[in-house]
C-alpha cells in the first residue's frame, strides 16, 4: 500500500571509483553566491509540482527492468488546506493509479479499485509521495565540484558529489530498490541540478548511477528524477460531488487490520488475506486466487502449485515461486536462476517470462510482502 511504498526489489549494480569524500574542489565563491540563494529563496503562495522518475535495472544478460513513476501534488497553500495527489506507477508494463483529495487533515484516496481515508499532516502527504519534492540544500562537504549557470531570469548550480556524499543522498533519499541492502554496493557517480527562477526553486534534476551483485552477477541501476515547481494556474478547490463521492470510503485501518497474525498464520495465508482486502482479487476455488484487468489480462495465484499466471487472450505464462521456474505452453521451460530456456522458448517469450516474474513482485509489494517472505527465506 502506498503507505509503505518501499519496492523490495533484488537488484544493482557493480561499479566504483576510489575518492576524497573530504576534499571538495568547487570555488567558495559558488558556495556564497548559492548560500545566498537558498537563505533568500522564497516559495509559492499556491503551487504545483511534478515528478518524473526512471529506474533502470540493467543486467549482465542485457536484459533490463524499468521502473517509471509519474506524480503530480497541487496545493491551494503551504498549509495543505486543499490538496490533489496523483500517481502512477509503471513497473516493466504493469501500471497502478492513485487519485487523492487532500483536506481538513486527511486524504480521501483511491487506489486502483479501493478507496479509502487516511488522517495525516500535509508534510506526511509530501512524505507518502514515492520521490522527494521538497527543497534540499546541498551541502559543500558533500561536493566535488559545483558549476553555476545563468541564463535570463534562471540560474542552475549543478552540484556533482563525491563519493561519499552520492552514496549518502542517493541511499537516504532517492534509492527506491533499496539497493544499498545488496552485496558490494556502490554509487559510482551522482549529479544533482537545482535552477532557481526569481528567487524561487524551479526545477530539480538528478541522475545517479549504482552498482551490487545479485547470486553472483553485477547489476547496474541508472537513477533519473526531474522536478518541476509551478504556480497553481487556477484556484484549487474539491470537487463540488466530493461529499458524495467520499461517502462510502472507509479507513485506512480496515484495509490493513494490523498485525500478521491477524491476517493468518503463514506467510501464504497472509498473502491470501491482503491479495482480497487489499487488490480485489477474489478466490474462484480453495487457494485459488483471480483479478481481470481487462476482458483480456487475468493474474491468478494458485497457493496449491505455487504459481502464478498471468494470461492475456489465449496466451498463458506460468512463474513457479517455489522452484524460480517459469513456463509457455507445454514445451518451453525457463529456469529463472540460470536465466536459461529450453530450445521451444523463443526470446520474445522469455523476455515476458521474466515480466510475469516482476508482475508477481509486484503484486507481493502491494501487499507489503516479497518472494522471500512467501518462500519463507
Amino acid at each position: 500500500m502506498k503507505k509503505t511504498m518501499i519496492l523490495t526489489a533484488a537488484a544493482v549494480l557493480l561499479c566504483g571509483c576510489a575518492g576524497n569524500s573530504d576534499a571538495p574542489s568547487a570555488r567558495p565563491a559558488e558556495y556564497t553566491d548559492y548560500a545566498e540563494m537558498i537563505r533568500t529563496a522564497e516559495t509559492l503562495p499556491a503551487w504545483t509540482v511534478h515528478a518524473a522518475c526512471t529506474y533502470t535495472l540493467q543486467f549482465s544478460d542485457d536484459s533490463r527492468q524499468v521502473f517509471i513513476l509519474d506524480e503530480d501534488l497541487a496545493a491551494a497553500d503551504n498549509e495543505g488546506s486543499t490538496a490533489h495527489l496523483t500517481q502512477e506507477i509503471n513497473s516493466n508494463g504493469a501500471v497502478v493509479h492513485t487519485d487523492g483529495w487532500y483536506t481538513g487533515d486527511r486524504l480521501y484516496n483511491t487506489y486502483e479499485t479501493l478507496q479509502y481515508y487516511e488522517d495525516m499532516s500535509f508534510a506526511q502527504l509530501k512524505q507518502s509521495m514515492l520521490v522527494p519534492v521538497d527543497l534540499m540544500p546541498v551541502d559543500e562537504t558533500e561536493t566535488e565540484t559545483l558549476n553555476r549557470t545563468e541564463d535570463a531570469d534562471a540560474i542552475t548550480y549543478e552540484f556533482i558529489l563525491t563519493p561519499a556524499g552520492r552514496t549518502r543522498l542517493f541511499t537516504a533519499r532517492y534509492d527506491l530498490y533499496q539497493l544499498g541492502t545488496g552485496k558490494d554496493y556502490e554509487v559510482s557517480s551522482g549529479t544533482i541540478r537545482q535552477t532557481f527562477r526569481n528567487g524561487i526553486l524551479a526545477a530539480e534534476e538528478t541522475d545517479f548511477t549504482a552498482a551490487v551483485t545479485v547470486s553472483g552477477e553485477p547489476v547496474q541501476a541508472l537513477y533519473h528524477l526531474e522536478v518541476r515547481y509551478e504556480p497553481l494556474p487556477e484556484p484549487l478547490e474539491l470537487p463540488e460531488d466530493f461529499a458524495e463521492m467520499t461517502a462510502g470510503y472507509v479507513p485506512y485501518e480496515e484495509l490493513d487490520p494490523g498485525p500478521a497474525d491477524s491476517e493468518g498464520d503463514t506467510p501464504e495465508e497472509i498473502l491470501q488475506h491482503r491479495l482480497v482486502s487489499r487488490l480485489g482479487y477474489a478466490e474462484e476455488s480453495p487457494g485459488v486466487y483471480r483479478t481481470e484487468f481487462n476482458t483480456n489480462e487475468v493474474y491468478v495465484i494458485d497457493f496449491n502449485t505455487k504459481q502464478f499466471i498471468y494470461s492475456n487472450r489465449t496466451s498463458r505464462y506460468v512463474y513457479n515461486w517455489n522452484g524460480d521456474t517459469g513456463g509457455f505452453g507445454t514445451s518451453c521451460n525457463y529456469d529463472y536462476v540460470t536465466r536459461t530456456g529450453s530450445s521451444e522458448c523463443k526470446d520474445s517469450v522469455i523476455k515476458t517470462l521474466e515480466d510475469v516474474k516482476t508482475y508477481f513482485e509486484m503484486e507481493l509489494y502491494y501487499c507489503e510482502m516479497s518472494l522471500s517472505d512467501l518462500k519463507g527465506e
